[in-house]
């Protein structure tokens, strides 16, 4: 990318970055509008909610300002390429994604759009739509030579289908071809496609179980207004074929000595658990922590416990919002900084957290205020990513019952 070229951007980004909002939100319009074949990539909840919009739009700043430190942005990149080839992006749809990008970015700023800076951001993404589709044609080939691997959907079928809570059920996936079965790393997810009512969707779901045991299980929370989530629960059932994406993600427990804890709320349980389930075995301390609103909601209660009763060096805590009758939860509120002091001895651990947004916000700052640096603490989203802030002290701290992202419905992205 030419300097000159960089230099236009970066001084550019502010301009951007006022209006950035609008032109992603004038970019999906126009790219949905004039593509519906690329519709299955993304959640429609997300797209009408903005929260596909404002994700992209802090995804373009981001960009602009850091464009001269590629290695700043390797993370973020590494990311959108795992979530590109869940999804099964074809280098073809950039080429579509840039030209609808560049006219929103025309139409939002008018006149100051000038010709040279809409051809400096032309070149800007053309590089970055290179450096991402080589990642994801990397990923793809590493998938395909893996023992079971695949490229492109792969039938499987429903083998087992099992209650989890009173709004929680797990499927168990197995090839129907009686093929072997790509491993994967504990955190990664699935990609599901279907076809509902007429219309082409495709989620990511966390595979909730362990490698090697000769199934996928994803683990799906019932969303009264959940389109996937619903359709699994109302009508799957044992025999079911599903078109699947091979396992993709780059939220994977990583091996070390440290301690290990591992916090989620509500259907963030479902990459834990498989990390869970393999951090057992290597005898390293582990600290599982798990809030949800009451104990008829809550997943995998009884396998924590039994887990905890075979291995000393595992340590359990359940929170509940609120108790029925027979919960017996160690914690009753809010999982706050005075809990997690309790279980977090010290700084030199490692921290996994998954959940709403606000509980992760909430997570991710008592934990740092506890002393953990930044980069041993690792989140996931199940929706657009989106940074955490840091909430105020005195900011209440009931996240659970804060509803701003659907857990069970994974987003699809391009960009």
């Amino acid at each position: 990318m030419r300097a000159s070229t960089i230099g236009i951007v970066k001084a550019t980004a502010p301009i951007l970055a006022h209006s950035a909002v609008a032109i992603t939100t004038r970019f999906y319009e126009t790219l949905l509008g004039e593509h519906p074949e690329l519709r299955p990539m993304f959640n429609r909840s997300h797209i009408e909610r903005g929260l596909q919009a404002h994700a992209l739009a802090d995804a373009v700043v981001a960009y602009a300002q850091c464009i001269d430190h590629p290695e700043v942005l390797a993370p973020a990149l590494r990311r959108i390429a795992h979530k590109h080839a869940s999804l099964d992006v074809q280098p073809r749809q950039y080429e579509i994604v840039g030209q609808c990008l560049l006219r929103a970015i025309s139409d939002v700023l008018g006149d100051a759009a000038a010709v040279e800076i809409i051809d400096a951001w032309g070149e800007a993404y053309e590089h970055l739509a290179h450096v991402l589709i080589e990642m994801e044609q990397d990923i793809y080939r590493r998938n395909e030579r893996e023992p079971g691997g695949w490229r492109g959907p792969r039938r499987f079928q429903v083998t087992r289908i099992e209650p989890e809570s009173a709004s929680i059920r797990s499927f168990y996936l197995v090839p129907a071809d009686g093929g072997p079965l790509m491993p994967f790393t504990a955190g990664q997810y699935l990609t599901v496609l279907l076809e509902i009512d007429g219309q082409s969707v495709r989620r990511n779901y966390s595979i909730s179980c362990a490698p090697g045991l000769g199934h996928y299980r994803i683990t799906l929370k019932r969303d009264p207004e959940g389109l996937v989530s619903r359709y699994f629960h109302d009508h799957v059932r044992v025999g079911h074929v599903l078109d699947v994406l091979p396992p993709c993600g780059d939220f994977v427990l990583h091996e070390s000595e440290r301690p290990l804890v591992l916090v989620s709320a509500g259907v963030g349980i479902t990459p834990t658990i498989s990390m869970l389930d393999v951090a057992v075995a290597s005898g390293r301390p582990i600290v599982f922590l798990h809030a949800t609103h009451r104990g008829r909601e809550h997943a995998f209660r009884r396998h924590v416990q039994a887990l905890s009763r075979i291995h000393p060096q595992l340590r359990h805590a359940f929170v509940y919002e609120q108790l029925d009758p027979g919960d017996a939860p160690q914690h009753v509120g809010m999982l706050d900084r005075a809990i997690l002091s309790r279980y977090i001895a010290g700084p030199d651990v490692e921290v996994y957290v998954v959940g709403p947004q606000p509980f992760m916000e909430t997570v991710f700052h008592h934990v740092k205020a506890l002393g953990v640096p930044e980069d041993r603490i690792h989140y996931e989203f199940f929706g657009p990513q989106q940074p955490l802030s840091a909430p105020a002290d005195d900011e209440p701290q009931r996240v659970l019952s804060r509803r701003l992202r659907r857990p069970t419905e994974e987003y699809a992205s391009l960009a």
